[in-house]
């Protein structure tokens, strides 16, 4: 704290530079789907430390179609009042498009910043927009952060998806 207040005072109320926005973190009550037409995200594991500064996210897609995905996301966190705010990432991308063929996954790792933003225990919520069938979906997939170390220690890899479960039992997806 004496360090942000020393911060504070010699550099951001300096007038060689100029903040703008608000000092309250965003809004963002958007909703997305984990699961549909055959494809699904995942992180890898429902549990994280709260100093994790990455955690890892599984697209599975069993669509019959090429999947068209990017590089940039959104991360939301429920507040003490139960409002969910965007947590303060990287917000420039280069924006890349990727493709995902049927009947395979995608992983990529995904940054929390935690030296930026100490993050506190609770729910979070991953936002990633992807293609298929030329429409844009909003996917989203929640985590946890919990400062319990035998929690997220102990914490099990996220169950695949039922229709990919099934797959090799003869299952297919519902489109």
């Amino acid at each position: 704290p004496e360090k942000q207040q020393e911060f504070r005072e010699k550099v951001m109320d300096s007038p060689a530079f100029r903040f703008i926005g608000s000092r309250e973190a965003v809004l963002n009550d958007e909703e997305g789907v984990n699961d549909v037409a055959g494809v699904s995200i995942r992180p890898e594991y429902t549990v994280y430390s709260t100093e994790a500064d990455k955690v890892k996210f599984i697209i599975y897609n069993h669509s019959g179609e090429l999947l068209h995905c990017g590089t940039r996301y959104v991360i939301t966190y429920e507040d003490v009042d139960g409002t969910w705010r965007e947590l303060p990432i990287n917000n420039i991308f280069l924006d890349t498009e990727y493709g995902v063929s049927n009947e395979e996954r995608w992983e990529f790792v995904v940054d929390l910043y935690p030296d930026v933003h100490p993050n506190k225990p609770g729910r979070y919520r991953y936002f990633y927009e992807i293609t298929i069938r030329r429409k844009p979906v909003l996917m989203m997939a929640e985590f946890r952060l919990t400062d319990n170390e035998e929690e997220w220690r102990t914490a099990e890899k996220t169950s695949l998806p039922p229709y990919i479960s099934d797959a090799g039992k003869g299952g297919s997806p519902q489109l």
